[in-house]
């Protein structure tokens, strides 16, 4: 969730199915400490995998980088 004045809101669910999240987890990231959000990819073996990160500088960890979403599977079909 996006507060502009505020900063983001981060939310991951869990649970034995995608379907069917058992809890969750919140994180918010105030927008004073927010430094930026990033779209990029990487490569795990033959898979690439696209992902929204943000990052934050807080004063006992330094800079933290947190994956706000990850793609896992993106099907391409050949025209």
């Amino acid at each position: 969730m996006l507060l502009p004045p505020h900063g983001i809101q981060l939310e991951t669910h869990r649970g034995p199915f995608f379907s069917l999240p058992v809890f969750a987890v919140k994180r918010f990231i105030p927008a004073s400490n927010l430094s930026g959000i990033a779209i990029n990819e990487a490569l795990r073996g033959w898979n690439v995998l696209f992902y929204l990160v943000a990052v934050w500088h807080t004063k006992r960890r330094g800079t933290v980088l947190k994956i706000a979403y990850q793609v896992n599977h993106l099907f391409i079909r050949p025209i």
